[in-house]
Order: structure tokens, then C-alpha cells, then sequence
């Protein structure tokens, strides 16, 4: 139990902090989570636990990529969605404000060792830049050096930069070529052509919808010779609730 926590908790009670060591913790170690989570979240937590890669995810044009994601996450518009949804969606949100990034990291090395085995020390671990580089280096610079530790991957987070800024694409309500084309005009991103050439590369972002935002970098990634194999996103955007 953690401290200050009582012995029974609502919905509305569960603090950003405590959502995420409670499911996290749970996703890597318990076996038995306390009897006062509600019902049905010790399965649910042990479940993801087991299977790592539960919710697969599909990219038109990227078949030959093995994409995965942790959670589906369904954004605040959607009602009518089960405490589980909640709970994701929370941890979704503190990872995006910086509060988990120790406990997803973990989540993260588990699969890539899965992913890869031995060869994992060959992998380049790379993450989706932010819009800016300063957002970058908050969002992605610990990190991705965290899972590169935790996992053995090589870290190639050094090896890429954003120039200036550019737009933010998540969230925004535009159609799917106006955002491709945004992606590909005002694209200012930076790689190391001689560090990613004929490396193999697993591509990370927190959260995937249409997917254009992966097939953008993936592309220039493979324009330099990388060979993009992996992408895992901590949350796939969902808009038809199914309970897990």
C-alpha cells in the first residue's frame, strides 16, 4: 500500500502518482495486488503483465514491421468506457507529463529483450522527436537512455535533433493527407546518416493513431539505410470500448 493511501479508493480518488506505481508495479512484479484495488484489476494487471504485447497495431504501408502497443488508449471524448479504459488513459497522461518514465522504461526493456535476445545489443532504440528540441530532451532524453540501460540497446537518442520547431500533430483534428503532407513539408528533423546506416532500429512513441507520424520518420530512417524492424507505442488510440 502506498503511504497516505486509505484502505478503500474511488475512481476519483487515485491520484496521477499513485495510478501509475499501482499499475506499473503491478505489470512488472505482482503476483497479488492489495485487497482493496477494485474489482477486477488484479487480473487485468496480471494479465498485461504476461502478455507484453497485447494490443497489435496496424500501419498501412508498414506491414513488414512488427508493431505493438501496451495499451489502447481512448481519448477524453469517448464515454460509455470501463474503469480499465480510465486507468490507461491515466498512465497515457503521466507519461506524457513526465511522472512515469521510470516505470514504462522498465516496461519497454522487458519487450525489447523479448523482442530481440541476444541481439538486443545491436538495436538502436529510437524515439519519435517532440516538436521542438528543447521538448524533446524533457520528453525523450532520459528515457530513452533508461531503456537502452535497463535493455542493452544502443541509445539513439544523440544521434538525432530538431531544428527550430515544428508542428505538433497529435491531437490535432485534420485529415490524414493534410497531416502526411504537414509531416513531410515541415519536417525538420535531423539524423546521423553514418550512425543509422545498416542499423537495425525499433522506433518508440507514446501514442499511435493514424500512424503518419511513424511513417514519416520510419521513411527517413530508411532513406539513410537504417532497417526500421519494430515500432512500440505505449497507447493505441481506440474509439470502440472493448473491456479487457
Amino acid at each position: 500500500m502506498l503511504r497516505g493511501q486509505s484502505s478503500f479508493l474511488t475512481e476519483k480518488e487515485y491520484s496521477s502518482r499513485q495510478t501509475c506505481l499501482i499499475a506499473l508495479t503491478a505489470l512488472l512484479n505482482a503476483e497479488n495486488l492489495p485487497n482493496h484495488s477494485p474489482k477486477g484489476f488484479n487480473e487485468r494487471e496480471i494479465k498485461i503483465r504476461r502478455t507484453m504485447n497485447m494490443v497489435k497495431v496496424y500501419i498501412k504501408g508498414q506491414e513488414d514491421k512488427n508493431l505493438s502497443s501496451f495499451l489502447r488508449y481512448y481519448p477524453a471524448r469517448i464515454k460509455n468506457i470501463g474503469f480499465d479504459a480510465v486507468f490507461d488513459r491515466q498512465i497515457i497522461y503521466d507519461f506524457k507529463d513526465g511522472h512515469n518514465h521510470a516505470e514504462v522504461a522498465k516496461c519497454v526493456a522487458k519487450m525489447l529483450v523479448k523482442k530481440y535476445g541476444r541481439k538486443i545489443g545491436k538495436v538502436v532504440f529510437s524515439c519519435i522527436p517532440a516538436s521542438s528540441q528543447e521538448r524533446n530532451e524533457a520528453r525523450n532524453k532520459y528515457f530513452s537512455e533508461l531503456v537502452c540501460r535497463l535493455s542493452g540497446a544502443i541509445d539513439g537518442f544523440s544521434h538525432v535533433r530538431v531544428r527550430g520547431e515544428r508542428t505538433a500533430v497529435h491531437g490535432t483534428k485534420i485529415k490524414k493527407e493534410l497531416r502526411m503532407k504537414r509531416l513531410q513539408e515541415g519536417m525538420n528533423i535531423e539524423v546521423d546518416a553514418d550512425f543509422f546506416k545498416n542499423k537495425i532500429v525499433c522506433i518508440w512513441d507514446d501514442v499511435v493513431t493514424t500512424g503518419s507520424s511513424f511513417c514519416a520518420y520510419s521513411n527517413q530512417l530508411e532513406q539513410v539505410g537504417a532497417h526500421v524492424t519494430d515500432g512500440i507505442f505505449l497507447g493505441k488510440t481506440s474509439y470502440k470500448y472493448v473491456q479487457q
